[in-house]
């Protein structure tokens, strides 16, 4: 079996493409439209005209409704036949410019290299031959030719495009593999974007021994560099190959990888100044500039939208920097607004809420209580059984949260109750969206484990959640019942609150401790047995 087949399944093609009679069959194309099919690389685009920052041009080939239908059928067979290799990034699932430049971060030298004109330079020829390679029948592959080429190209916008790049691109993606494991580099691709990366000085990738950054002219490059390229019918951008090390920024398809994936930081000035802009000067005015200094990057309100995602996508959700621009912008076009999920702060402050009671049993003793409780996924609101025992009016209970202390909550009924293993369960009614919910613990704690607390101690109006931060000296074994044991002090009013782990998951509900107490002890929450 030739090589170029290995990564294809050439053993089963789908049967849709056995015969041309077969894939019209699949692709509803009657004998009329059939006669249409050598006309359409020149009839069934529209070309769009896309200039540069560095004022070169790129011709964009935007497809027909119809001729994209077909393509997207046609885009479904070949997924079925192809799977890249790990090193490519691009137009692959579950993979993309972040997952691309995290291959490489914290690596000292860097070199990227740029293919000039890459889909231009794929021709009907190589598209052909590759098909016949696989098996394909003649026909077919003429077939899939004249549905997904123009000007003996991969039309760029069409969605067929990609994965034949990828294709096209299999044998390059080989040698520089091979290349790369030979010399221990790390090598992944993204589309026309090639990066090399290394701990060590990477002699193989040059001709002569380089000590300076930049730019990397093609003689420059080693001749096994440049006759991978050379073999495989690509030619390398001159002003596009960039060589760095420690010494320089290191950027990987517009991402920063010093030390970890990062964008620039005049990416997050440039949505500063934009949002500052629509604040001061309204939206008119700030739109019409922006189009003036970018005139192909659409609308300003989604260009800020998008780049904002971005954001949060390389930072992550929780970030600042992401969520003061998404605040921003929603404050800005509440209309539209972009999801700013809780972070685990938030979502801790909402779980855990206050418990009390301040009243007298039937017997007129003082049942003044307060503790905490805490909402678990698939269990409710749980607190500590002592908390509640000895109250007979359930309606004397109420259940707040500080960072909402004007809304009073009832107690309606106790779901669960256990004095050996002091765990309660509570109906309430809150509503659902009024609080968040804390998941049970995938894994058992471990001894000598860091986790962490949390409660109201000698809870009074203005306080704030506390967070004691402890580690776990023991699992005592009481009537038969597994505790947890913590090396630090708990308080009253933190009774019935989380032990949670680094992950903000519960490992045990607070059960007793304090000065008086001898031992800081937690229910272990997987002794609940509803």
């Amino acid at each position: 079996m030739k090589e170029s087949t290995l990564i294809f399944n050439t053993t089963k093609l789908p049967p849709e493409l056995n015969s041309k009679d077969e894939l019209f069959k699949y692709l509803g194309i009657g004998k009329d439209e059939q006669a249409l099919l050598k006309k359409w690389p020149t009839k069934g685009y529209k070309l769009k005209i896309i200039k540069k920052r560095s004022g070169a041009k790129r011709n964009l080939y935007i497809p027909n409704d119809r001729l994209k239908y077909l393509q997207r059928l046609l885009l479904s067979l070949t997924e079925r036949m192809y799977s890249p290799r790990y090193p490519v990034h691009g137009f692959t699932k579950n993979k993309g410019i972040i997952t691309n430049a995290a291959a490489h971060q914290r690596r000292r030298y860097i070199l990227n290299i740029d293919i000039k004109d890459f889909f231009p330079s794929i021709s009907r020829n190589r598209i052909f031959g590759l098909l016949r390679n696989i098996g394909i029948d003649e026909e077919v592959a003429e077939i899939i030719c004249d549905l997904t080429l123009i000007a003996n190209q991969l039309p760029q916008g069409a969605p067929t495009s990609p994965i034949l790049s990828n294709m096209i691109c299999l044998k390059l993606d080989k040698m520089l593999l091979d290349f790369c494991k030979e010399n221990h580099f790390r090598y992944t691709r993204y589309a026309d974007d090639i990066t090399i990366s290394s701990h060590t000085y990477p002699a193989e990738l040059f001709s002569h021994p380089r000590t300076n950054f930049g730019n990397v002219l093609e003689e420059e490059l080693s001749n096994t560099i440049r006759s991978i390229f050379s073999q495989n019918g690509f030619l390398i951008h001159p002003s596009k190959t960039w060589y760095m090390t420690s010494k320089t920024r290191k950027d990987v398809t517009g991402l920063v990888v010093n030390e970890f994936v990062n964008v620039r930081r005049k990416f997050v000035r440039n949505i500063r100044s934009s949002l500052f802009k629509v604040d001061n000067l309204g939206y008119e005015l700030a739109q019409k500039e922006f189009r003036e200094r970018y005139p192909n990057n659409g609308a300003l309100k989604e260009n800020l939208r998008g780049r904002i995602d971005f954001v949060g996508q390389v930072k992550g959700k929780s970030n600042p920097i992401f969520r003061k621009f998404a605040l921003k912008y929603n404050q800005l076009f509440s209309g539209d607004p972009i999801t700013i999920p809780p972070t685990y702060e938030d979502i801790l402050k909402n779980s855990c809420w206050v418990l009390e009671c301040s009243a007298d049993n039937k017997n007129g003793e003082d049942m003044s209580t307060q503790g905490t409780g805490v909402f678990i996924k698939d269990l409710g609101l749980v607190t500590a059984n002592h908390v509640i025992e000895g109250i007979d009016d359930l309606s004397k209970l109420v259940l707040f949260t500080p960072i909402r202390f004007s809304e009073k909550w009832a107690i309606t009924s106790v779901i669960y109750s256990c004095q050996h293993h002091d765990i309660a369960i509570l109906a309430h009614d809150v509503p659902s969206v009024k609080y968040h919910e804390l998941e049970k613990a995938r894994a058992n704690a471990s001894k000598h484990e860091n986790v962490v607390a949390v409660g109201y101690p000698d809870y009074d109006p203005g306080d704030t959640l506390n967070e004691r931060k402890m580690d776990i000296v023991s699992f005592p074994v009481r009537k038969g019942i597994n505790f947890l044991e913590m090396g630090g002090l708990v308080s009253q009013g933190m009774s019935g609150g989380p032990v949670i782990n680094q992950k903000h998951e519960v490992y045990a509900i607070i059960s007793k401790g304090g000065i008086r107490e001898g031992r800081q002890v937690s229910t272990l929450i997987d002794q609940i047995e509803l």
